[in-house]
């Protein structure tokens, strides 16, 4: 259940004619959202948008929690915990959870990511109260039992086993770039864990970890849709107002020491038909001007048909397969992206064309622009791109509970899913090519080569074997 967009898994397109809930906005600013916000007595903070374009009701409930929250010897735990939390509770048996939702015509999921983990759903409109009361009973008493752990224990190694292991260039995105992109454990180790560390995990250290990262005062609730925010206002305070609070949990240390030459590795890929490269570069703070300009940067370099390097080197030497990268890549993008962080671009060519040659042709372009900026209507098209994707974030009740909550974890602000955006449309090229310089250079770059490797030969039989 790890969700990455970045990996072309992006949420779901609608057109931006499509919004007839939204206020309409100029082209330098985003639809205005109708958010009210408040917290409860014990922490959780709730945003409400109602919204009665919608015939629904959504909600997401995102816990300041994931990988980057692990210490050695516990990687894997939040990812774990996204698949504890479908295991039953107090009042909601083993699978029931899923009867509920899906019986009344509803949706849901979950998702682990290196600074948050979330379960969100999407019901008819007056279920909001079996939805509120489903998710209060899960944080109030989840079911840690031996044979609850067990069996998740191997549901996310089969998981990985599926998803990664035995899944081209996968093993090499999620495992070993961010082994080489950082010193520091907690950017570097996966998001899914070792084999190892879950099985050493407990009922203890599992109950303890609960205790600390899914308690309300480290929990957002959302909720969307065609609601009454008074009345919600009052249902949230009755099935969630009397869980108790928890300590604070500790601070997480991820500073990490300055890159000055570039890292890379060459990963064998027994799955992969064809030759992959990734090439990424440590970002910038989000939030700030290089942070702005970098979003923008990645629909004129590689997002998109249009973008410089699909139509240099896909469309046009037709050297490379298929092209995509992103902010935070491979585990999200501008939205989710919190430092440290990587800004990258993964690329399948051909087989007769040379690793560090197409290195090298991918910095050559992004030198370019260092050197020359960027054309007027260039930017401007980047621009275009970049508002359609960031309108595609409000579309759908579900789709902007999961986005507000997000922005409400990470920035500690819903509002800025869209409070955000003028400080995209504002980015120029001179701000676009000096982000570039800082960042986007040899000194600062990871690369990991994926090279096809033929599977290994069976050991060869012994006298007497087989008869």
């Amino acid at each position: 259940m790890i969700r990455k967009r970045s990996l072309g898994a992006a949420i779901l397109c609608l057109a931006s004619a499509a919004l007839p809930c939204l206020a309409a906005a100029p082209a330098s600013s985003m639809p205005s959202l109708p958010i009210t916000t408040f917290s409860l007595p014990n922490g959780m903070k709730v945003v409400l948008s109602e919204d009665h374009a919608f015939p629904v009701i959504a909600y997401a409930i995102t816990y300041d929690v994931g990988a980057r929250r692990e210490v050695p010897g516990r990687s894997g735990f939040a990812h774990l915990f996204e698949h504890m939390m479908y295991q039953g509770s107090a009042n909601v048996g083993k699978g029931e959870y899923f009867k509920h939702v899906e019986s009344n015509g509803g949706v849901f999921n979950g998702s682990t990511h290196v600074d948050y983990t979330n379960y969100y759903a999407e019901l008819p409109a007056h279920r909001l109260e079996l939805a509120l009361w489903l998710e209060s009973d899960r944080m109030r008493a989840l079911a840690i039992n031996a044979e609850n752990l067990k069996n998740q224990q191997e549901a996310v190694k089969e998981e990985k086993r599926l998803g990664i292991d035995n899944q081209p260039y996968a093993g090499a995105l999620v495992m070993d770039l961010s082994d080489i992109a950082f010193k520091n454990f907690a950017n570097r180790h996966s998001t899914i864990g070792s084999f190892d560390d879950l099985n050493a995990a407990s009922v203890e250290d599992v109950a303890g970890f609960f205790k600390t990262y899914y308690a309300p005062n480290n929990a957002t609730l959302v909720l969307t849709g065609d609601l009454d925010s008074a009345e919600a206002k009052k249902l949230v305070t009755k099935y969630f107002g009397s869980i108790a609070r928890q300590p604070e949990p500790a601070p997480v240390e991820t500073a990490e020491p300055a890159q000055t030459t570039e890292v890379r590795k060459v990963v064998k890929d027994q799955q992969a038909p064809a030759p992959g490269i990734v090439v990424a570069w440590r970002g910038p703070e989000r939030g700030t001007r290089d942070y702005y300009a970098l979003a923008i940067l990645e629909h004129v370099l590689y997002s998109g048909t249009s973008s410089r390097l699909y139509q240099g080197l896909v469309k046009g030497k037709e050297v490379v397969v298929s092209l995509q990268g992103d902010m935070g890549f491979p585990n999200g993008n501008y939205l989710d992206y919190r430092s440290p962080a990587l800004v990258g671009v993964f690329a399948i060519y051909k087989p007769s064309i040379d690793a560090k040659g197409l290195v090298a042709t991918i910095q050559e372009e992004v030198d370019r622009i260092v050197k020359e900026g960027v054309p007027a209507a260039e930017l401007d098209r980047a621009k275009v791109q970049f508002r359609s994707d960031a309108v595609r974030t409000l579309t759908g009740a579900l789709r902007r509970a999961v986005n507000l909550g997000v922005y409400a974890v990470i920035d500690h602000d819903a509002s800025r899913l869209t409070g955000d955006f003028p400080q995209f449309q504002q980015v120029t090229s001179a701000e676009i090519q000096q982000a570039a310089s800082r960042f986007l250079v040899p000194g600062n770059r990871v690369v990991v080569e994926i090279e096809p490797a033929p599977e290994a030969a069976p050991p060869a039989a012994t006298a007497g074997e087989g008869k």
